[in-house]
C-alpha cells in the first residue's frame, strides 16, 4: 500500500532573489542588507588584492587559479563519463517496458555499479580536494536522479497494469451479460479485438494522462502535451530531467513561458564576482591554515578560520542555491525556484534538515522516509532514523572520495542529530534561545570539521612526499 503524496512543485520564487518582485526579500524591504553585504564583499576583495600586492608583490589567487584550471584537464572527461553512464537508466527502463522479467534486479545492479564507478574514478584519478568535491557532488546528483527515475516509473507501470486489469474485468463482465449474436461475434473477431486492445493502451497517454501516486511519485493531472507512461521513457526526457534543478522525477513540472536572458546574465555576473571572493577567502585566509594544520594546535587553527569559514559557507550556499540552480531553472523554464526555506530561523536540526536544502529534503522524504513507513512499516521515529542514516552514509562517501580514508566522525555526529532534535524540542522552549544555540553549533562545527579532516589529509600528503 502506497501513501498518496501530492506534487510539491508549483510556481514560486526563491526567497532571497532580489530580481523577483514576489520574493520574500523584495516584499520585506530587507534588500538593503543584501546590498550592504555585497558592498562589504567588494571592498574585501579590493583590500585583499591590495594588501597581497603590497606585501608580496603578486596578485593574490592568480597562480592558484591558473593551477586549478590547467593542472587536470582530464576532469572534464571523468565528469563526461559519469554523465553518459546515467543514460543506462533509460536503457534498462526500456527493457522493463518490453517485458524484461528481471528489471528490478538489473536496476539495482546498475545503481550499485554506478556508485562503485563514482568511487573508483575518485580513487584512480587522484584529484585534489576541489575537483574531487565537484565530482562527488555531481555523482551524488546523478545517483539520486537515477533512483527517483526508477521508482517513479515503477509506480507508473503498476498503475498502468492495474488500470488495464480493471478495464479487462469490466469488459468481460459486460460481454458476459450480452446475448450472443452474429454482430457480437464479429465484434470479437481477432482483428477487432486487437484494435480494441490498442485503443485501451492509448487511453492513459491520450485521454486522461493521470499520473500514478505513491511514496515515490506525486499525484496530479498531466497536461495534454505531457507524455504519459511509457511514452515518457525517452533519452530526451531523461536529458531534460538531468538539467532541471531537482532530484525528484516527475513527468511534468510547472514551467514558465520564456527565458529571461537579462535575469540569467545578472546571475552569471554575480556568480563570477562571488567566485573571486570565494577564491581569495580560500587562497589567503583558509588554505594556508589548513595546509599547516598538522603542525598547529587544533584549537588555534579552528579559531583562525572561524570567521572566514562561515563566510565561505554562506557564499557557497548562495552561489549554489540562489545562482546556479536559478540559472538552471531559467534555462529549462522550471518554475519552482523554492530551493531553500528560511533556514536562518531554525531552532533545531530538524528545521535545518528540512529548510536549508529542499531538493535533497524532498528526495529523502519521498524515497527514504515514506518508503520506510509504507514498505517497511516502520514507525515515524525509526523512519526518521533510517533517513538520517542514509544521509550520513552519503556524506561519508563524499568525505571518502577525496580523503581516501574511512574516518566516520562526521557520520557519527549526524547520527546524533535525532537525539539533539529531541533534546531541543524538550528543553529549548524559547525560539530565540534555540536559534542562538543552533547557529552557535553551526559556526563552530564548520572550522572544527575542516581542521579535523585537514590534519588527516595534509599529514598523509606530507608522509607521501617524504
Amino acid at each position: 500500500m502506497h501513501r498518496e503524496v501530492k506534487s510539491q512543485f508549483r510556481e514560486r520564487s526563491s526567497l532571497m532573489d532580489p530580481l523577483e518582485e514576489d520574493s520574500a526579500l523584495s516584499k520585506t524591504g530587507f534588500a538593503g542588507w543584501v546590498n550592504l553585504f555585497s558592498v562589504c564583499l567588494f571592498f574585501f576583495n579590493l583590500a585583499t588584492l591590495y594588501r597581497e600586492y603590497v606585501n608580496k608583490g603578486v596578485i593574490a589567487g592568480v597562480d592558484s587559479m591558473y593551477h586549478l584550471m590547467t593542472s587536470r584537464p582530464d576532469l572534464f572527461w571523468v565528469w563526461l563519463t559519469l554523465f553518459l553512464a546515467t543514460f543506462g537508466a533509460v536503457v534498462i527502463q526500456k527493457l522493463v517496458i518490453s517485458g524484461w522479467r528481471h528489471g528490478a534486479a538489473l536496476f539495482t545492479t546498475f545503481q550499485l555499479g554506478y556508485i562503485c564507478l563514482v568511487l573508483w574514478l575518485m580513487v584512480v584519478s587522484d584529484f585534489a580536494v576541489v575537483p574531487s568535491s565537484f565530482l562527488m557532488i555531481e555523482g551524488y546528483i546523478f545517483m539520486c536522479k537515477i533512483h527517483s527515475y526508477r521508482m517513479h516509473n515503477a509506480v507508473l507501470q503498476r498503475a498502468l497494469e492495474a488500470k488495464g486489469e480493471s478495464g479487462a474485468i469490466e469488459a468481460t463482465s459486460k460481454r458476459d451479460v450480452r446475448s450472443t449474436s452474429p454482430r457480437d461475434a464479429r465484434s470479437r473477431s481477432p482483428r477487432l479485438r486487437q484494435r480494441n486492445v490498442a485503443s485501451a493502451d492509448e487511453t492513459p497517454s491520450k485521454a486522461n494522462g493521470v499520473v500514478a501516486t505513491s511514496s515515490t511519485a506525486s499525484q496530479g493531472v498531466v497536461s495534454a502535451s505531457a507524455p504519459a507512461y511509457p511514452h515518457n521513457v525517452t533519452f530526451s526526457n531523461w536529458l531534460y530531467f538531468l538539467c532541471v534543478p531537482t532530484l525528484v522525477y516527475e513527468i511534468e513540472y510547472p514551467s514558465r513561458k520564456n527565458i529571461r536572458w537579462l535575469h540569467v546574465l545578472e546571475k552569471v555576473a554575480v556568480f563570477f564576482g562571488l567566485f573571486l571572493t570565494l577564491h581569495l577567502l580560500t587562497d589567503v585566509y583558509i588554505y594556508p591554515v589548513l595546509e599547516a594544520s598538522p603542525s598547529l594546535d587544533f584549537v588555534d587553527a579552528a579559531f583562525r578560520i572561524t570567521l572566514p569559514m562561515i563566510t565561505f559557507n554562506i557564499i557557497v550556499f548562495y552561489m549554489i542555491f540562489d545562482l546556479i540552480l536559478n540559472v538552471m531553472g531559467e534555462l529549462t523554464l522550471f518554475a519552482d525556484r523554492r530551493f531553500y526555506d528560511d533556514f536562518w530561523n531554525c531552532v533545531n536540526y530538524d528545521d535545518w534538515a528540512r529548510r536549508w536544502n529542499r531538493p535533497t529534503h524532498v528526495f529523502l522524504y519521498r524515497h527514504m522516509y515514506l518508503h520506510a513507513r509504507d514498505q517497511w512499516k516502520l514507525s515515524p521515529a525509526k523512519a526518521q532514523f533510517v533517513t538520517f542514516l542514509v544521509s550520513a552514509l552519503l556524506h561519508e562517501a563524499f568525505i571518502l572520495g577525496f580523503l581516501r580514508k574511512f574516518r566516520p566522525m562526521l557520520s557519527l555526529f549526524q547520527m546524533l542529530q535525532p537525539l539533539l532534535i529531541w533534546a531541543g524540542r524538550r528543553y529549548l522552549r524559547s525560539e530565540r534561545i534555540g536559534n542562538v544555540f543552533f547557529w552557535s553549533s553551526v559556526v563552530f562545527s564548520f572550522p572544527i570539521w575542516a581542521v579535523f579532516y585537514s590534519k588527516i589529509y595534509f599529514a598523509d600528503r606530507l608522509t607521501a612526499a617524504t
